[in-house]
């Protein structure tokens, strides 16, 4: 019962310094300042604080471009801070059970980018003593993300002035605060292999060249290698050239010559393969194309 009666006087105090404070603050329109440091500006020194932390290693690995969406925990963590003078307001909020709403958006997605939030919007009770909560950030990147370039966006976290009873004055301070995040996509290799011709005709001896356009479709900078798969012992292939440097959309050309002994008459088939490699890092191989040249010789 004491107990009681020590929480109803020390709430009624309270509520009656809010009215005090009121009655001698002029009338002028108040103007919402959004603070993103610690440091208590209002009258009553109390301050809304809000930070949020994830675990780097989900950061740190390359997103897959066109690959499944990666989630993140994020932690948010809310505390009110407290002045010299807002150590004795602040029971109040406390024993009345009150809270805040801490609101979250994305800010500067890049376009190839996909990225949500599980929630927008969290509630914490109001106390000296953090909490936390968690919710889920899933982020993806389509196949036009440039590879091991930095893909950065903003969590913007923010929380509304905090008003006493009856709404005169703002009690707590809002606080807004901005956090980078940092990805990387992965190489992505792609090359579309367009033979001018796949059917051609000479006649014995005489070199005949068939024109080959090969584009890079992936994210990144891509070093394709011509190879000669199949071709008759007796021929003689030339490539030129046997190695393409394609920047992003670029298109380039090589030509193979195949040339048959004097003494041949029929039709012969000539298999190219064109493998694309990262162009800073062979390690980074994507699936190779295979073109096939059918060469008829007649005399």
């Amino acid at each position: 019962m004491n107990n009681s009666m020590w929480k109803k006087g020390l709430v009624f105090n309270i509520v009656f310094m809010f009215i005090f404070v009121a009655v001698n603050i002029s009338a002028a329109t108040q103007t919402k300042v959004i603070k993103n440091d610690v440091t208590p500006k209002s009258l009553f020194g109390l301050q809304s604080v809000i930070i949020i932390t994830w675990d780097g290693n989900n950061t740190q690995e390359p997103l897959k471009p066109g690959g499944a969406p990666r989630n993140i925990t994020l932690n948010i963590y809310y505390v009110t801070t407290t002045g010299v003078f807002g150590r004795y307001i602040l029971p109040y909020f406390i024993l009345t059970k009150q809270y805040v709403d801490v609101f979250l958006e994305l800010d500067d997605v890049p376009s190839y980018c996909y990225a949500t939030l599980l929630d927008s919007q969290l509630r914490f009770p109001i106390s000296d003593t953090p909490t936390t909560q968690s919710t889920i950030l899933s982020v993806a990147v389509d196949e036009t993300a440039p590879a091991f370039e930095l893909t950065t966006f903003k969590i913007h976290a923010s929380v509304d002035d905090k008003r006493g009873p009856f709404g005169f004055l703002s009690i707590i301070d809002g606080y807004e605060q901005e956090f980078m995040l940092v990805f990387v996509a992965d190489y992505l290799p792609h090359i579309i292999v367009s033979p001018k011709d796949s059917y051609l005709e000479t006649t014995p001896g005489t070199a005949v060249i068939a024109p080959i356009a090969v584009e890079n479709h992936g994210n990144g900078r891509t070093t394709v290698q011509v190879y000669v798969v199949s071709a008759p012992a007796d021929w003689i292939i030339h490539l030129e050239p046997f190695m393409l440097v394609l920047d992003v959309n670029e298109n380039k050309t090589t030509n193979i010559s195949m040339t048959s002994p004097i003494n041949f008459h029929g039709i012969k088939t000539i298999v190219l393969e064109f493998t694309p490699y990262k162009s800073d890092d062979y390690a980074k191989e994507g699936n190779s194309v295979n073109v096939s040249i059918l060469v008829e010789v007649k005399s």
